[in-house]
């Protein structure tokens, strides 16, 4: 029997953020040490919109060591590029549509003061595999 299920949508984000940003992107629970130049991306929710779509909600926030405007800078770029996904293959699966829930906006990270970061959300909808 043949059963569909996601790809991690998260992580095929991050590796096309990484590709085509040359940044470090991070995943799971948020490190506590960053480089220069920083995308954390995590899926915190979505739902199955029919039988072969998968619609992920997922969050970026965009860290930046120094400036403000570095990690709006950042931020509107890994905006770009996800958005640049769809109708293209994300991994090994097609992107239908990616929609902007809120943001970017600057959202001061209460663990690290010194750090600027600016955070956004996304439902990105893309085609289920099977196995």
């Amino acid at each position: 029997m043949e059963r569909i299920r996601t790809i991690d949508v998260a992580d095929a984000i991050r590796a096309r953020i990484s590709e085509a940003l040359a940044v470090e992107c991070t995943a799971g629970t948020t490190p506590t040490e960053f480089s220069f130049r920083s995308v954390h991306v995590t899926r915190v929710g979505g739902h199955r919109r029919d039988l072969v779509t998968d619609v992920a909600t997922v969050s970026i926030d965009c860290r930046h060591l120094t400036s403000e405007v570095g990690a709006d800078e950042l931020s509107r770029d890994v905006d770009a590029v996800v958005h640049a996904a769809e109708g293209t293959m994300l991994g090994e699966t097609s992107c239908y549509d990616v929609t902007t829930l809120a943001g970017p906006y600057q959202n001061p990270d209460p663990t690290n003061p010194a750090l600027y970061r600016v955070s956004a959300s996304y439902q990105v909808a893309v085609r289920m595999s099977t196995t």
